[in-house]
């Protein structure tokens, strides 16, 4: 029975240690895929709301690899495409835009199943025809018991963006947290809460506004597959928009709705 029992967990354990199915798709998990693991990840993001009306879907085509059972890369095709009033003719226009390509970088440093708690720094380099990216994460979870997943990510993103002369680029700094709660109601389905705030400080100056966002969570994982999505309302911000202090919630640059799909298939 004891030997059972060993050979069961050993099982278990690397049937989790290496996986890359998502249980958020706001909120990321320290694991990385395992070395020449492949998979592919569809994205598509609803934004929807602000002081006016405003429809928008961000799209993300994923392709990743594990180069080793620890590092794992990753390169993205980005588009978005939006519809939004013209407050001058009236109209709705709506803009379908190629966003550029990204390159992801992840090592796990620590598993959260072999050594108690997850860690992975993350890097990833957006790159467009008028704008760079650069995004740096770190990203701790924890299994709190065999159903119950809390991951935590500090996030920092600096963007340049390109303008026609003679306009000097603009810059922009984002810090952003997020916090995932899942709990597994079987091997392959969970629910949970995600948890997002996020502050802007245009070309190196103060912030302008602290939103914050919390929803539930969903997740299915298949044999070679999986799938979650996220609801995430604004809810009163930490920080009011400098340009709407009587509203609060920040809606001059960010979303009242926000709902991302995440689809994975193992290649």
């Amino acid at each position: 029975m004891r030997k059972i029992l060993a050979v069961l967990s050993v099982f278990l354990l690397t049937d989790f240690t290496y996986s890359d199915d998502r249980r958020f798709t706001y909120t990321y998990e320290s694991s990385t895929l395992a070395k020449n693991e492949k998979d592919m990840e569809i994205w598509t993001t609803y934004k929807g709301s602000r002081e006016t009306f405003y429809s928008a879907f961000e799209n993300r085509l994923e392709f990743e690899v594990g180069l080793t059972n620890k590092l794992q890369t990753a390169f993205y095709l980005n588009t978005k495409n939006v519809t939004k009033a013209n407050s001058t003719t009236g109209n709705y226009d709506t803009e379908f835009e190629f966003k550029g390509i990204s390159s992801e970088w992840k090592y796990q440093l620590f598993n959260k199943y072999k050594d108690g708690i997850g860690f992975a720094p993350y890097i990833e380099l957006g790159l467009n025809t008028d704008e760079i990216k650069l995004e740096a994460k770190l990203i701790t979870d924890k299994q709190i018991s065999k159903k119950f997943l809390i991951a935590f990510n500090a996030v920092g993103e600096y963007e340049w963006e390109y303008n026609p002369s003679p306009d000097p680029t603009s810059k922009k700094f984002e810090m952003e947290f997020d916090l995932g709660l899942a709990y597994d109601i079987s091997h392959d389905f969970s629910v949970g809460l995600e948890a997002r705030s996020h502050t802007e400080y245009p070309n190196g100056e103060g912030s302008i506004f602290s939103s914050m966002f919390i929803g539930p969570n969903i997740s299915y994982r298949g044999e070679s597959w999986f799938m979650a999505c996220t609801y995430l309302p604004q809810i009163p911000a930490i920080q009011r928009s400098v340009n709407e202090p009587n509203s609060a919630l920040v809606l001059d640059e960010q979303e009242r709705n926000n709902v991302r799909l995440i689809l994975g298939f193992t290649l």
